[in-house]
């Protein structure tokens, strides 16, 4: 977790305003002290410096939404991964052998109900770990089940889509807390901005 993730959406609109406002008033004040110390300088190009600025303002929005929308695209790709993966292993964890396919769709019951709670803010972590151990839990399951049980294909396929959803997870893992958006892309465009006012 970062700080703007602990920020609510209206604080993050309303911080940039008083910069804003402070930088402005900060330019006018200056510009007005520096014609009075020097009557003699002309008219500068400030129209010019700030039609720049702004321009690179523009550049590093589109490139940050860009950013955003890529890494968004891919998160949301994940999830809907994910849940057909676990649907799939729920499923074929019926072809088990009792007591196995019982105790299996118990767990994946449950990493489905710890996986929709792991969105919500401040259960990340407690769910993370839930949800490994359930990965635990399950995979001790084939390992008991593969040492009693007779060799099968049909097994094998729900063992194949218990290892994707794992494989998925950690896919989802990694998007959340290391594909976001550079926290120095931010203070860039919030500098530059200052500077255009």
């Amino acid at each position: 977790m970062h700080l703007l993730d602990y920020l609510p959406m209206w604080v993050c609109f309303s911080l940039p305003s008083p910069s804003a406002l402070l930088s402005v008033e900060t330019g006018f004040r200056l510009g007005k002290y520096w014609k009075l110390r020097h009557p003699e300088e002309q008219e500068s190009h400030i129209g010019a410096m700030i039609g720049a600025t702004l321009g690179l303002w523009a550049f590093l929005l589109a490139f940050l939404v860009g950013i955003a929308i890529n890494r968004y695209d891919l998160r949301r790709e994940l999830v809907v991964n994910e849940a057909n993966s676990i649907g799939t292993t729920f499923l074929r964890a019926g072809y088990l052998p009792e007591p196995y396919a019982k105790e299996s769709r118990a767990l994946i019951r449950e990493y489905a109900a710890e996986r929709l709670v792991m969105g919500e803010f401040g259960t990340f972590s407690a769910g993370r770990q839930r949800s490994e151990a359930i990965h635990g839990e399950l995979w001790a399951l084939v390992e008991q089940m593969v040492a009693t049980e007779p060799a099968d294909p049909i097994k094998g396929l729900y063992i194949s889509s218990l290892n994707e959803t794992i494989d998925l997870h950690a896919s989802r893992i990694a998007a959340l807390t290391t594909g976001r958006v550079p926290y120095t892309l931010y203070l860039v465009m919030y500098l530059v901005a200052v500077l255009a006012y």
